[in-house]
């Protein structure tokens, strides 16, 4: 790899790239939400069909409401949930 190259890389900060690609998830997830509820709002909304539009509206808008909660759960309690696995893991390999 060429110098120009490298120094390319190297003025990357990896945290202000993560928080961008978040930041456009957080946009993509929110125009496809409205998207599904503008579709929503334009099927009929009688018989079956209004069974079927309403499973879409809650399928549709589910993405967002998920990744909202991944994101405000805490580090911590991630960590301590891989941990807690990861011990019962342990626990069944000792165990057997």
């Amino acid at each position: 790899m060429r110098d120009e190259e490298k120094d390319k890389f190297e003025d990357v900060d990896v945290k202000e790239l993560n928080e961008k690609k978040k930041q456009d998830l957080k946009k993509r997830l929110k125009e496809y939400a409205l998207r599904i509820i503008h579709l929503y709002e334009a099927l009929p909304k009688h018989g079956a069909v209004h069974v079927i539009t309403h499973q879409l509206l809650r399928s549709g808008t589910s993405p967002g409401a998920h990744y909202e909660k991944l994101v405000v759960l805490n580090p911590m309690q991630i960590l301590s949930a891989k941990s807690k696995e990861r011990y019962k893991n342990l626990k069944k390999a000792i165990i057997g």
